[in-house]
């Protein structure tokens, strides 16, 4: 059963968004970015003997189906407020600005 971190999994959406932003870079109609909501089946896991870490797993399709037998999930709603950071000359943090998806 194939098991996704969840910090893997929200990589991945920030890898897809900041490529459709660089996508519509020369495009006149723009899209402002609002609240992204994730919603994943996960299961947790610990690791390690004694003071061990939780990990949480993201299942997908028939996966989350296959686990429930074996593994109990739960439903995990994340909502995320996508920006753009900005930096200084320095290179340190100036401010936050909203993302536009341009098509």
């Amino acid at each position: 059963m194939a098991k996704i971190a969840l910090a893997d999994m929200i990589e991945e959406l920030r890898n897809e968004l900041q490529d459709a932003v660089q996508r519509g870079r020369q495009r006149s109609v723009r899209f402002e970015l609002g609240e992204v909501t994730l919603e994943a089946e996960v299961a947790l896991s610990v690791e390690g003997e004694g003071k061990g870490s939780v990990k949480f797993w993201v299942f997908g399709g028939a996966e989350a189906k296959a686990s429930a037998g074996k593994t109990q999930t739960h439903k995990l709603i994340l909502k995320l407020l996508p920006f753009e950071e900005t930096s200084d000359t320095s290179g340190k943090p100036a401010a936050k600005k909203k993302l536009l998806l341009r098509r």
